[in-house]
């Protein structure tokens, strides 16, 4: 099986839906994913995700015939899911620079790589000096798990566990706010891909994050990507909103590596089993 196919069909679906945002859009593209799939392709990838341990969870209730279908849609928000400390108990929050940055060895690896969710390539619309672009990020992590889907050697529990992670690292990489970061002379730091940047539509409101989902409208997010495209400056995004009032949001190193995505919540259960860690070799 070509497993290039996966990744193409990700790649080709992801622009569809514009519109989705967090848990659903991940879904849209997983479905749109899945129906451009081989039969022989489907019938990989969904033996390799009853290795997630919340296979089980994804098709209870499912009728037969659709449970490959809906594994691999949930499977596409598995890497979100798992932010949730309440709900996803063991997994922990690692650094960029730590020793298991990198870490792939399946689901005994209980970190939440917050950091594979996006890159933060640099640009500056004022020639402010930019920052190296940070490794791991979204780009290298997609070109790893390819790797291993086509890497004859590795364990089914381990291309599972890419699979998962690299149909939403796919959705994400075709979200906004995942793949820049804006350095100006009144913020030479960067703004961490927007998630140092409030907004605010009214006169007297205390300001919410651009990137959070739930808060920023579609609107706000979709001008957020098109001034990116053309000329990126914050004159043009305020313009576009008269009413606006683009707030400066304080800064949130500690936070960074957790990830661009937010936690989707569905419900306040545990939906998974405690993440037992063991040692990388």
């Amino acid at each position: 099986m070509n497993w290039k196919i996966i990744l193409c069909a990700a790649v080709l679906s992801a622009p569809v839906p514009a519109a989705a945002w967090n848990a659903r859009g991940h879904m849209i593209i997983a479905a749109k994913a899945w129906d451009a799939l081989t039969p022989g392709s489907r019938s990989a990838v969904a033996q390799l995700l009853r290795h997630n341990p919340q296979y089980e969870q994804w098709v209870a209730g499912v009728p037969g015939a659709d449970r490959d279908r809906v594994a691999f849609i949930q499977a596409s928000t598995w890497p979100d899911d798992i932010k949730s400390e309440a709900r996803f108990p063991g997994y922990s929050s690692d650094r960029i620079t730590g020793p298991d940055a990198r870490r792939n060895t399946g689901y005994d690896d209980c970190n939440r790589h917050g950091f594979w969710h996006y890159v933060n390539l640099p640009f500056s619309p004022d020639n402010t000096p930019l920052e190296p672009t940070r490794e791991p990020n979204i780009v290298t992590q997609i070109r790893t798990l390819a790797g291993t889907l086509v890497n004859e050697q590795a364990s089914d529990e381990v291309k599972s566990y890419d699979l998962a992670w690299l149909v939403h690292l796919v959705g994400d990489l075709h979200q906004p706010l995942h793949a820049t970061a804006r350095f100006v002379a009144s913020d030479p730091d960067g703004d961490a891909g927007g998630l140092d940047v409030e907004y605010c539509l009214k006169a007297g409101c205390a300001g919410s994050p651009l990137h959070s989902a739930g808060t920023a409208p579609l609107a706000v997010r979709r001008i957020w990507s098109r001034s990116l495209v053309s000329r990126p400056r914050w004159p043009r995004l305020t313009m576009m909103l008269p009413r606006s009032r683009i707030l400066r949001r304080g800064r949130r190193r500690a936070s960074r590596s957790h990830g661009a995505m937010p936690i989707v919540r569905r419900s306040g259960a545990v939906l998974g089993p405690i993440c037992s860690p063991n040692p990388t070799g």
